[in-house]
């Protein structure tokens, strides 16, 4: 619960002044030009509810977003990876399996001596 106040806490100032940028150029009655006003682009619904500046933004200028980074030319890029991946890949399972087997047969160790096992009777 403390953790996720702070987290509140840090994300706070972004939310605000998302808000704040919005109320300023996206409503109506803060718009102090007297001929129609046009509102900006980013204050049109982005699908998910947010209207933020940022991520508006990042999405047109920047080509930001989720997924975004995975298309055609980016091919070299993962095949300059591969060789990392596949070590990081392969030394966790190795790390998992052995993880896993040292379990099992302390598991059965345990239940052979009669300790941690069931009572035998």
């Amino acid at each position: 619960l403390f953790h996720g106040q702070l987290a509140l806490l840090v994300a706070y100032p972004v939310y605000y002044h998302d808000r704040r940028g919005y109320n300023f150029h996206c409503l109506e009655s803060n718009s102090s030009i007297s001929q129609p006003y046009h509102f900006p682009a980013w204050c049109e619904h982005d699908g998910i509810g947010l209207n933020s500046l940022y991520a508006y933004v990042q999405r047109k200028h920047w080509n930001v977003g989720l997924f975004r980074y995975y298309e055609m030319k980016q091919i070299p890029n993962f095949i300059l990876a591969l060789p990392v991946l596949a070590l990081s890949f392969a030394s966790a399972a190795s790390w998992i399996g052995r993880s896993w087997s040292r379990h099992n047969m302390n598991g059965a160790i345990g239940t052979k001596s009669g300790k941690g096992g069931p009572a035998e009777g």
